[in-house]
């Protein structure tokens, strides 16, 4: 089965990482990156191409709505 590749973006450390160690632990899915900014996370997107990315709404450099 092929698994769904997702990225999570937040600027809290203890929040991006909690999700990334939920997500994990799921068979059907897998973390292929995070950030901390909009910015850094626009790149990172368009380099993975992820099936999903989690965003946070209030980010410093750019938000998850920009």
């Amino acid at each position: 089965m092929k698994k769904i590749k997702i990225i999570v973006v937040d600027d809290h450390v203890i929040v991006r990482n909690g999700l990334c160690e939920l997500i994990n632990g799921q068979e059907n899915m897998e973390i292929i990156g995070s950030s901390g900014d909009g910015q850094d996370a626009l790149k990172k997107i368009q380099r993975l191409r992820p099936d999903v990315a989690i965003l946070d709404i209030a980010m410093p450099k750019m938000d998850g709505l920009g």
